[in-house]
């Protein structure tokens, strides 16, 4: 069954379809406008309408699970898919340049 887009769900306003104004900040990958351990921002594009639409995955995961926590697992390790085995240490930074700012603090406040 199709809807027609009267008879859809949606909550579409003219500055949501139509905004007029650049947000103040443009999110960016290691940002730190969030305190979430694994930091994502979803983006969207078009170019053809000149539209992009960024989520911060991570806080809007963290909100939709508030309540549900029965159905979540953290898991104080890194399940490695080579070994099959979880790994409890955060590994040593062996790239050419330094580790992201972002990726050290999480990190440093993980050990």
């Amino acid at each position: 069954m199709t809807l027609a887009f009267t008879e859809a769900p949606h909550n579409l306003t003219s500055q949501t379809l139509h905004p007029r104004e650049m947000p103040e900040f443009i999110w960016t990958h290691g940002d730190d406008l969030c305190d979430c351990t694994f930091q994502r921002i979803g983006e969207w594009a078009n170019p053809y309408l000149a539209r992009t639409r960024r989520v911060r995955v991570c806080c809007l995961e963290d909100r939709m699970l508030d309540g549900n926590e029965d159905l979540v697992q953290d898991i104080p390790g890194f399940f490695n898919d080579n070994t099959g085995l979880f790994e409890m240490e955060p590994w040593v930074w062996d790239g050419e340049d330094d580790m992201p700012e972002h990726l050290f603090m999480r990190q440093t406040a993980i050990i």
